[in-house]
């Protein structure tokens, strides 16, 4: 077997969730393998159990050594549990006190109908959720988490550190990433699964598209949640996947990208291979979208412009201009922009409107156009038009 057969043989024998433990199934119905399987199950139970019970009871059936966890829908009668939390009560009015409430969050997207049967319900998947986005069909991860933690834990409060303050702080961390972010996803982002949110960091799933907007969102509100104090910031990192690829591998590259945020400053979110500052400078990538996005509504009509086919190009006139080392060299795919501008808009109307303003001009305020954290970053803004405006279609899907 020559080595592209065993590579095909080996990715079709490994579980489609992780791509790392033997798949379940046989060789035409690949499944989850067996520890992915326990999880999926327990993730199940999760969203509808009422109590959730630790117990020291070790079974043939546990992978968690000597634990084991149940999902009770009432209160056990009989238990040999270590700690015992009442679950999926926070909309309920709450009598019994005697066991503590657990907040985590566990928002998935609802059931939809199956399109074959009115009266038939399906669970929604990954697939599903990425025919909820924009362009072309893919996902994103979003991972984030609280900068500065431990030296915030170990000298934040100074000389009045002391253990209830920290735990009244990390407690408090906790209640905006369990409780209240939930709520928000679930009233304006319902088609975001979150796959951990909690403590100090937070991981979500959901249409590639929405994940960027969402990024911002957070961020915005947590500023807002610690009184937009300069010492709490949060760093994220983003990560695009196919549906049919393995959620670990996105998950495992959303945490490298995280890291670089991390690793150049803070307070930063990274995605197509740029790492930008929270607020202006983010916000401008994001607003070359929706520019975009005005620009090909109301140009609609105009034959004569092929629109995705400058998106292609200005990504490229900019790849180049990092590649080129000769400053000469690097001016010339820098005015690349400023002649296909001038060469296929000829409605001066537009050209006097962002995007095309600030990539017409030789300097903003005084400081040269490729210096500006506008064209810095621009690939970012013109990867999210790009992706936008793709075309679904049966094999993308």
């Amino acid at each position: 077997m020559d080595h592209k057969r065993y590579s095909a043989f080996v990715k079709h024998r490994m579980c489609p969730v992780c791509g790392k433990e033997p798949a379940g199934g046989d060789a035409e119905n690949r499944m989850p393998g067996e520890n992915c399987e326990y999880f999926i199950n327990l993730g199940k139970k999760l969203t509808k159990g009422k109590y959730v019970e630790i117990a020291e009871e070790y079974n043939d059936d546990s992978i968690l050594g000597i634990y084991n966890v149940k999902i009770h829908e009432d209160m056990p009668a009989q238990r040999k549990e270590i700690n015992l939390y009442r679950i999926n009560l926070q909309e309920e009015k709450i009598s019994d006190n005697s066991v503590p409430l657990l907040h985590y969050a566990n928002n998935k997207p609802s059931v939809e109908k199956d399109e074959n049967d009115d009266d038939t319900k399906k669970n929604v998947t990954f697939e599903d959720m990425a025919q909820k986005a924009k362009g072309i069909e893919a996902l994103a991860v979003l991972k984030a988490d609280v900068d500065n933690m431990g030296y915030m834990i170990s000298a934040g409060f100074g000389e009045r550190n002391s253990i209830s303050r920290n735990a009244g702080f990390s407690r408090m961390l906790n209640w905006f990433f369990a409780v209240y972010l939930p709520g928000f996803l679930k009233n304006s982002f319902e088609n975001v699964y979150t796959l951990f949110a909690g403590g100090d960091d937070l991981c979500l799933i959901g249409p590639w598209d929405q994940m960027t907007d969402l990024a911002k969102i957070i961020q915005e509100k947590f500023a807002e949640f610690t009184g937009k104090n300069p010492g709490i910031t949060i760093s994220a990192g983003i990560e695009l996947f196919h549906p049919g690829s393995p959620v670990v591998k996105a998950v495992e590259n959303a945490q490298k990208r995280l890291n670089e945020s991390k690793d150049k400053g803070k307070d930063r979110v990274t995605l197509f291979g740029c790492t930008m500052k929270w607020g202006e400078e983010f916000n401008l990538q994001l607003d070359f979208k929706r520019q975009w996005e005005e620009f090909i509504i109301h140009t609609s009509n105009e034959g004569n412009i092929s629109r995705n086919n400058m998106l292609y190009r200005f990504l490229n006139y900019r790849r180049n201009y990092d590649i080129e080392k000769d400053i000469i060299k690097k001016l010339r795919h820098r005015f690349m922009f400023i002649y296909d501008i001038n060469r296929n808009i000829k409605d001066e109307k537009w050209r006097m409107r962002e995007p095309f303003s600030s990539l017409s001009k030789t300097n903003i305020d005084g400081i040269p156009l490729e210096e500006t954290l506008f064209f810095r970053n621009i690939q970012v803004g013109i990867s999210i038009a790009i992706l936008g405006q793709r075309t679904k279609t049966k094999k993308e899907g």
